[in-house]
C-alpha cells in the first residue's frame, strides 16, 4: 500500500523516538525526500517508467523536467500509422554522428544549458516520436503520495540519514542502512517478478550497472 509523505514523517518520527511528526523539522523532512529520491535512482523500476509523445520540430525537443537522466531514455520510435512497423530509433554517440544519414532511425542527447533540459536530438526532423523513460518524482509534501511500493525502505534510509547528518553517528547510520539495502533487494527482486515492461532497444551508453551486453546501433 503505498503511503503518503505525512505517513512517513509518523514512521520516521517514531524510529527516533520523537512525537513531533506534526511539526516540520528540517532534517527529518529533508531525509524523506532525499531517501525518496536516492532510492528512485537505485533501478529501472517499472513503476517510474513513463511514456510521452512529441511531434519533431526540426529534430529536436526538450525532454520533460521529471526525467532521469541516470537511466537514459527506455526506448524511442516514431510512430507510423496503420499496420506498417514504427520506427525504433537507437541512440548513438554525438561523435558518431558523421557516420549516418537521414534515413537512419537514431538519436543522441545533449543538455540544453538555458533551459535547464536535456535535449532529444535525431536526424529525422518530421513525425511523432513515442518515447518510454523513468521519471523522478517531485519532492513531497502533506497529503501527497510516496510512488515507492516498499515505504518501509523509505523510512529506513531516511532514519539512516537523519542519524548522519544531526548526530554524525555512524553506528546507527550504518545499522539502519543495512536495513534498507535489504529491503532495496527484495523490492528489486519482487519488481523483476510482478512486473513487466518493454524490452526494447538498448545499448551500453544508456547503462548504469553493466549488466546489459546490447551494442549501439550498427554504423553503415
Amino acid at each position: 500500500m503505498l503511503e503518503t509523505y505525512a505517513t512517513l514523517q509518523r514512521k520516521v518520527a517514531n524510529y527516533l523516538g520523537k512525537t513531533n511528526n506534526a511539526t516540520a523539522v528540517t532534517l527529518r523532512d529533508n531525509a524523506i525526500n532525499d531517501a525518496i529520491n536516492q532510492a528512485c535512482h537505485e533501478n529501472r523500476w517499472s513503476w517510474l517508467l513513463t511514456t510521452t509523445s512529441t511531434a519533431l520540430s526540426s529534430g529536436i525537443f526538450g525532454l520533460p523536467a521529471d526525467y532521469n537522466p541516470q537511466m537514459g531514455l527506455e526506448t524511442a520510435y516514431i510512430a507510423v500509422a496503420g499496420t506498417d512497423n514504427d520506427h525504433i530509433m537507437g541512440r548513438v554517440s554525438v561523435k558518431d554522428l558523421d557516420s549516418y544519414s537521414t534515413s537512419d532511425y537514431v538519436y543522441w542527447l545533449t543538455y540544453n544549458t538555458s533551459t535547464d533540459r536535456y535535449q532529444f536530438n535525431s536526424n529525422q526532423t518530421s513525425g511523432t516520436v513515442v518515447f518510454y523513460y523513468f521519471r523522478v518524482p517531485t519532492e513531497l509534501s502533506g497529503s501527497q503520495v510516496c510512488a515507492i511500493p516498499d515505504p518501509q525502505a523509505v523510512v529506513y534510509l531516511a532514519v539512516a540519514k537523519y542519524w548522519l547528518a544531526s548526530e554524525r553517528d555512524e553506528d546507527n547510520y550504518d545499522r539502519f542502512y543495512q536495513k534498507y539495502l535489504e529491503r532495496l533487494d527484495k523490492m528489486k527482486s519482487n519488481d523483476r517478478a510482478n512486473n513487466t515492461t518493454r524490452t526494447p532497444l538498448r545499448n551500453p551508453i544508456d547503462e548504469i550497472d553493466g549488466s546489459r551486453s546490447e551494442t549501439l546501433m550498427t554504423q553503415r
